[in-house]
């Protein structure tokens, strides 16, 4: 039985990643802070080995570490997800911070395979379909932690043979996301009968479906072949008005919209497309989930669970 070690584990999409691997034969431990929610995770805690750790510092949770002696390592936690703080130049800190303290000590250990998430922030504004030989140009602190995350990583787990993948993950959404995302946001909106303030929503977006996230990530731990960088979307480009009105007709189709209340951003990206061919390719992983039936099953659950 593989030893699996997962960081982020109580997040949205660490959260479902858990839930796929206890349904096979894995041994999971998960690294959590000592303030973190566990009601995404909380009828799989029996399951799983629970160690705690400030995740500025994983030193002080070293020794945990290096007894579970985990061979894979899925690394997920990161600090100011929310986009409020892409800026925050405490948090870039905090992050390459933890990126050096987990590395140094999955170094001391046996691991054989390691996955992290990255970010489609890491390339910054294309514009354009982006594939993984797009030159990276961050324009968010978010983005430039993601990006030096990255770089340590590389370099580190290279030349010590682990095989390292890193997925740069575009727009994911679905049940039991984080409640101010844009989707969670005019769901709550909708149901309450509150007009959202909206853009003209002439932007393209790649809206992908938390399972078709978990099953590439999960693809990418079990096959051997994948190494590297890879883009983790559906490979579909929607148009934000769109994907706003789809989800408005789910809800009350007879509610009036308002686009163009609220302006662009200043450096607003109006194309934020992945081209997913090498994951597909080295994986034979394809998105099975439909926007129209993901977006179903969204406003379903965050209608269930107010």
């Amino acid at each position: 039985m593989k030893r699996v070690l997962i960081t982020g584990a109580t997040g949205f999409i660490g959260s479902f990643l858990l839930k796929n691997l206890l349904d096979s034969s894995y041994q999971i431990a998960i690294i959590v802070r000592k303030e973190s929610s566990f009601k995404r995770i909380i009828e799989s805690l029996e399951r799983v080995q629970i160690i705690y750790s400030d995740y500025t510092n994983f030193d002080e949770s070293e020794s945990e570490i290096l007894k579970f002696d985990p061979e894979i390592v899925y690394h997920l936690g990161w600090a100011g997800v929310d986009n409020t703080m892409h800026n925050n130049e405490n948090i870039l800190n905090v992050n390459i911070q933890s990126t050096l303290s987990l590395v140094n000590i999955i170094l001391k250990g046996n691991v054989k395979t390691f996955i992290g998430l990255g970010s489609q922030a890491e390339y910054g504004p294309c514009n354009c379909v982006i594939s993984e030989k797009q030159q990276t140009n961050p324009t968010t602190l978010y983005g430039i932690a993601k990006l030096t995350a990255y770089n340590i990583m590389n370099y580190n787990f290279r030349q010590n043979n682990i095989r390292f993948v890193w997925l740069r993950l575009f727009s994911s959404y679905g049940p039991a996301d984080n409640e101010n995302w844009l989707i969670p946001y005019l769901i709550k909106s909708l149901s309450e009968g509150v007009t959202p303030e909206l853009t003209k929503g002439e932007q393209i977006w790649d809206y992908i479906y938390i399972d078709d996230v978990v099953s590439a990530i999960v693809s990418c731990g079990e096959n051997d072949k994948t190494i590297g960088i890879y883009n983790l979307g559906s490979g579909t480009g929607y148009q934000l008005k769109s994907v706003i009105q789809n989800i408005r007709d789910i809800i009350n189709p007879a509610m009036s919209l308002v686009f163009g209340t609220k302006s662009y951003a200043q450096n607003q990206i109006m194309v934020l497309q992945a081209d997913n061919t090498k994951l597909r390719l080295d994986t034979g992983w394809n998105p099975s989930v439909q926007l129209s039936e993901g977006l179903e099953s969204t406003v379903t659950w965050f209608l269930n669970n107010k």
